[in-house]
């Protein structure tokens, strides 16, 4: 074997074995990304979303809830998602009352 044939099956079993291993460690995350103990609490939600969630006894109930409660109804959505794909899920609300026919 010649030389040149030996130093090139040196540099391809290197290239192979390099390949071969495995892949580096996840970096162990600083001090600094690690979120504060003594972070503040998130604000209160607003007056008026406080008022809203008192005055409608239906938010947040389940269906079986929903249907046993007077002046509430169950809203089925009839697409799984919206066009951002977000899914949508079947809610209660308070009845709305009904328009006048014309």
């Amino acid at each position: 074997m010649s030389w040149g044939r030996a130093l090139l099956l040196c540099a391809v079993m290197f290239v192979l074995s390099a390949c071969a291993s495995d892949p580096p460690p996840e970096p162990v995350p600083l001090a600094t990304d690690l979120p504060e103990k003594n972070a503040e609490p998130p604000a209160p939600p607003s007056k008026n979303v406080q008022k809203q969630a008192a005055s409608n006894p239906c938010r947040g109930l389940v269906q079986t809830s929903c249907v046993k409660l007077r002046g509430c109804e169950w809203v089925k959505n009839e697409k799984p998602a919206n066009k951002d794909g977000q899914a949508l899920i079947d809610y209660c609300r308070l009845k709305v009352a009904s328009t006048a026919k014309k």
